[in-house]
């Protein structure tokens, strides 16, 4: 239930059941949608009810990773009321990326910095751009011709996808206005530096957490690599 600085349950709901779905789904043996995958998706109507409008995906909202879910096993819900909840899926994913990829955006967040990382906000700002360029990748993976019917137009989409995608995780990784990679221990060229310091226990008694994404720069693109900064060096 919704407590203290938490949104609502209805997104896990969605989420869990639709896995639940899915592995039924792939269990069974007679024709037909599992009763799972029926209660799926009464679950994912409630989640879209209140959560339409969600910019991001974290530990408290998932009704993105929801939605990228159900778009995913769409082949699967033919049925004519399961058509409109597939829609708004795909809708729904469509407008969140939309949101973090138009790069006229400004206010409100998420909006671009000067060196092209798409944030949304400080505490942990590369979390919600990793997070939100994985569901662009399965959402690229996933477009057909059912979705959209030219070949041309189809490859274009999933280009533009994919190349936002790169294009972040590039930043994350070294391309960026400080030269730094934010993944501890990579430095892919042997100039740009690599965060020594994260905020995290396991890197309490050496800088070498090897692997771990820190929390990323502010929205001037600036960073500190300094381990009580715990809004911008906690593993994310």
């Amino acid at each position: 239930p919704a407590t203290g600085h938490l949104q609502n349950h209805v997104d896990e709901v969605a989420l869990a059941s639709l896995w639940v779905c899915k592995v039924d789904l792939a269990a069974a043996a007679a024709p037909g949608l599992p009763a799972s995958c029926t209660s799926a998706l009464t679950s994912w109507q409630a989640s879209a009810a209140v959560n339409s409008y969600a910019r991001n995906w974290d530990w408290d909202q998932v009704h993105g990773a929801a939605a990228a879910m159900l778009f995913s096993m769409r082949s699967s819900f033919t049925c004519s009321s399961c058509s409109s909840a597939v829609q708004q899926a795909q809708a729904y994913l469509q407008q969140l990326l939309g949101q973090w990829q138009d790069t006229s955006r400004r206010c409100p967040a998420p909006d671009f910095t000067v060196g092209d990382l798409a944030w949304l906000t400080q505490w942990g700002s590369l979390r919600h751009t990793g997070n939100i360029a994985l569901l662009a990748a399965v959402y690229a993976r996933e477009l057909g011709a059912d979705v959209i019917a030219s070949p041309a137009a189809l490859a274009a989409t999933r280009r533009t996808h994919r190349c936002w995608v790169r294009s972040q995780l590039g930043y994350m990784a070294g391309s960026n206005p400080a030269a730094r990679s934010y993944v501890v221990g990579y430095q892919p060229s042997g100039v740009q530096a690599s965060p020594q310091r994260p905020h995290h226990k396991s890197a309490s008694c050496s800088p070498d957490y090897s692997g771990a994404l820190v929390g990323g720069p502010g929205n001037d693109d600036g960073y500190a690599d300094v381990r009580n900064d715990y809004i911008r060096n906690e593993v994310t």
